[in-house]
C-alpha cells in the first residue's frame, strides 16, 4: 500500500524518493484545501478537515520522508486555520489512531 511504498532507510532515500512521498502526502492536501477554501470563502464559510497519521507525532524506523510529510500536514492545518478564520472557514486535523 501507500505507506509501505514510503518505507526506505534514510541512507537509501534519494531526493526523488523524498519528493514523491512529500508530493503524495502533502501537496495534495495543500492544493485541495486551497481550492475548497476559495469556494467556501465565496459562500460565507465552511470546514476543511485534513487527515494526517501517527507519523506526524511519533517517529518510525525507515520512514523519515513519510513522517516528515505527515508532520507537514499538521503544520499546514494550523497555518490554514489562521489564514482562513477571517473567512468563516474552520480547519481541523484528523489523526487516525
Amino acid at each position: 500500500g501507500a505507506v509501505r511504498d514510503a518505507v526506505k532507510h534514510v541512507f537509501d532515500a534519494d531526493i526523488a524518493f523524498f519528493d514523491r512521498v512529500i508530493a503524495n502526502n502533502r501537496r495534495g492536501h495543500s492544493l485541495c484545501s486551497v481550492a475548497a477554501a476559495r469556494q467556501m470563502a465565496s459562500n460565507g464559510g465552511g470546514v476543511i478537515i485534513t487527515t494526517s497519521s501517527g507519523g506526524a507525532t511519533r517517529a518510525h524506523r525507515g520512514m523519515t520522508a513519510y513522517d516528515a510529510s505527515k508532520g507537514g500536514i499538521e503544520a499546514l492545518t494550523r497555518a490554514l486555520a489562521l489564514d482562513l478564520a477571517p473567512y468563516g472557514i474552520r480547519v481541523v486535523g484528523l489523526v487516525p489512531a
